[in-house]
């Protein structure tokens, strides 16, 4: 039937036919340079397609724009056109809009494609990819990059397409990371494909890249990475180039917290930041996915807390801060903020953790990133627990459904802190028991070794509730144990502050500020912070 129309206008359809290779809308200009028909006989056509109400026009020429009044109306007129025809047609509109420079890469790339210049339907691909990612447009610059690797491959086996592949899967891979998240299978897939492309070309500087987007999947999804970590630190240091070993150091630093070994991960956190170079390593960012100095000092606070450096902590966080505000990443600043968070948590400020929680989620929501607005949410109710303004649960049990959904793993041990915490102020003990129950059970959390003070010193809490002191004595003269062993001077002082009162209250407060006093007074900074305030307050009444 909507053929039978366009017949019945000839000699218009040569000029519907023209525009349906445009698209379903059209500028006068575009279908203009492509028709090639002088402007009276141009505009006589344009009338005669609009009175047939095939096509409606707003405004007038040379700056009206057109819609064919239905998609099966340019349907028609696309498919009735010999295949040859198209394809020149294609051609010759890839060559009018390249001349035009301000149209889109992906639209170019919908005409080169057609055309047969596969070539130049890949680059564009490949440009759209990039632009979506910078903007970011995260959901955009997957469909692109797909795109690019699938013309990639039909381009056949040569070394030059598969590194031009390989290029392209680690790009899919960040942008797949902040969409779905790190242990996505989509994101697996993509960094699995980089990595064995890269293998079989033998470039080391091209496995990287890979080999960290596999490091960091696995990373999040709780897996032990020390093999991972170890083999990226090895490869960077054989490069000339010394970005990589800024972000092997990283690698690593990571691995030994999950450890629970500071004092080292703090040390090789420090020699990253000490090689950064924000000139030399500005590529860092988009090859590993984060900028390396924002990444580092988030741990870098996380470190400095943990073995009793509060306020130098916080200028951590501070100085990151502003680091931040210098560089346009969206993934860095989403990573960083939310590490930042968590030692904001331990600083106990949930005003702060609300602010930055409630930011993020808006942005991660407009931008449709499900693992930054999972994490967020966690912390958004943890907050929310921590003000007494709300229990907190509803936003704590949402998010935490969604990171399981994720796949995201990590931190499941600092998590159930959290959580506990939570649902005991909220009077839910028994909820508060399963949860902490539930890491000590196995499988072991990857970050159990990092966290097993805190755990037992929580664990102990709920004991107390029960009425059974002689666990909760148990519970944190172990939490007393593991935080000295690993010089974690801030647990070590939660834990000797909870066992200090629970002696004091059965009369034993010589034995408790005995306990508590030498820790205390170990403490140089950090002394405005509620743990030290708290523990000082705790001392005069025992004393």
């Amino acid at each position: 039937s909507l053929m039978a129309r366009l017949d019945r206008l000839q000699p218009f359809r040569e000029v519907a036919q023209t525009a349906a290779v445009i698209g379903r809308s059209f500028d006068h200009r575009t279908i203009a340079a492509l028709a090639g028909r002088p402007e009276a006989v141009l505009a006589e056509a344009m009338d005669k397609l609009v009175e047939a109400e095939l096509i409606f026009r707003r405004g007038t020429p040379p700056d009206a724009t057109y819609l064919f009044k239905h998609a099966l109306v340019r349907d028609a007129a696309y498919e009735s056109l010999l295949k040859a025809r198209r394809s020149a047609l294609h051609a010759r509109l890839l060559d009018v809009l390249e001349r035009q420079g301000d149209v889109a890469p992906e639209v170019k790339a919908q005409h080169a494609e057609p055309a047969g210049l596969t070539e130049r339907a890949l680059g564009y691909w490949e440009q759209a990819g990039a632009e979506a990612l910078a903007k970011p447009a995260y959901k955009e610059a997957i469909a692109s990059f797909e795109n690019a690797i699938r013309l990639c491959r039909a381009l056949g086996a040569a070394e030059q397409w598969k590194r031009r592949e390989q290029a392209l899967q680690l790009q899919l891979g960040q942008a797949l990371i902040a969409n779905q998240g790190y242990p996505a299978p989509a994101t697996l897939r993509a960094f699995d494909r980089a990595l064995a492309l890269a293998e079989g070309i033998g470039d080391p500087s091209l496995q990287l890249p890979a080999l960290y987007g596999k490091w960091a999947a696995r990373y999040v999804a709780g897996a032990d990475t020390e093999d991972d970590s170890r083999q990226f630190l090895v490869l960077a240091e054989r490069l000339s180039e010394t970005g990589p070993r800024v972000v092997g150091l990283r690698l690593v630093a990571m691995d030994r917290f999950c450890q629970g070994r500071f004092t080292e991960s703090l040390a090789l956190l420090r020699e990253a930041i000490a090689g950064y170079d924000p000139v030399a390593h500005r590529d860092l960012v988009s090859r590993f996915g984060h900028d390396p100095r924002a990444a580092a000092s988030s741990y870098l606070s996380w470190n400095l807390w943990i073995l009793g450096f509060p306020d130098e902590a916080a200028r951590t966080i501070h100085d990151n801060g502003q680091f931040l505000n210098s560089i346009d990443h969206v993934n860095s600043k989403f990573f960083a903020r939310y590490h930042h968070a968590i030692t904001d948590a331990w600083l106990r400020r949930p005003d702060r953790i609300e602010a930055t929680a409630r930011e993020l989620m808006r942005v991660a929501s407009e931008m449709m990133l499900p693992f930054w607005h999972a994490l967020y949410q966690i912390l958004l109710g943890w907050a929310l627990s921590q003000q007494g303004t709300a229990s907190g649960l509803p936003e704590i049990e949402d998010g935490v459904r969604r990171r399981a959904q994720l796949g995201a793993n990590l931190y499941q041990a600092r998590q159930a802190v959290f959580v506990a915490e939570a649902y005991a102020r909220a009077g839910r003990y028994d909820e508060s028991r399963a949860c902490i129950a539930k890491v000590f059970a196995s499988p072991v959390p990857r970050d159990f070794r990092a966290f097993a003070g805190e755990l037992h010193r929580m664990r102990a809490k709920l004991m107390l509730n029960a009425g059974d002191d002689a666990a909760a004595e148990a519970d944190l003269r172990r939490a007393l144990d593991i935080s000295r062993g690993q010089d974690a001077r801030s647990f070590e002082l939660r834990a000797a502050r909870d066992l200090a009162r629970l002696l004091g209250e059965r009369g034993e407060r010589r034995q408790g500020a005995d306990l508590l006093e030498p820790i205390y007074a170990w403490f140089t900074e950090g002394f405005g912070t509620a743990d030290l305030i708290e523990a000082k307050v705790l001392l005069e009444e025992l004393r």
